[in-house]
């Protein structure tokens, strides 16, 4: 297998690429029939896996570079948020509403306002996934507590989630101190 580098210059303006060139620049992609993620390793690194956030990151919304969540890790996210006893909610979200008991896959194109659910008890939780990747500054979730008459973190306050891959659970304690996050982080 070669790099990027030595492939191009297989194919650079008038050469004639080799039938071995050819099998080097195949052998050099990741077939998706052929291969799976624990055969393409450099050393003891998934080269796979490098590109995509750890499993902890995944679960804590946090990144320690920028990279796209792969499908693995999601995969890993959605289960350890399913270990909380939330309902995981598939279709992507585009607008806003007042959330329920569920764990909601975001595609936002521009900040977008939502409720937390109604008239909540002790114990129930809600959360979001930034599932495209789409928040960031401009494009952000705001979580509308005190529009809504309950707290969070026993404050009157709305708060914007403008991370982006954020995400984070919300579970209800009581009147005096509302909202709290239990899992992921706002900032």
């Amino acid at each position: 297998m070669s790099n990027r580098t030595t492939l191009k210059a297989f194919f650079e303006t008038d050469d004639v690429p080799t039938e071995s060139q050819f099998a080097d620049l195949i052998d050099s992609n990741l077939n998706l029939t052929d291969d799976t993620t624990d055969e393409i390793t450099e050393g003891s690194t998934n080269l796979f896996e490098s590109a995509a956030a750890s499993t902890a990151e995944a679960e804590a919304g946090t990144e320690g570079s920028l990279r796209a969540f792969s499908p693995r890790n999601i995969q890993r996210a959605i289960a350890a948020l399913q270990a909380i006893n939330v309902i995981i909610d598939t279709p992507l979200i585009t607008s806003g509403f007042t959330f329920s008991n569920r764990i909601y896959l975001l595609n936002l194109s521009s900040a977008v306002a939502f409720l937390p659910p109604a008239s909540p008890s002790a114990g129930d939780q809600f959360g979001i996934i930034d599932a495209t990747r789409s928040i960031s500054s401009s494009v952000y979730c705001q979580i509308r507590f005190a529009s809504s008459g309950v707290k969070f973190h026993g404050t009157n306050v709305n708060i914007n989630i403008q991370k982006q891959d954020a995400s984070v659970v919300f579970e209800y304690v009581n009147t005096a101190t509302g909202w709290v996050i239990i899992r992921g982080s706002i900032t």
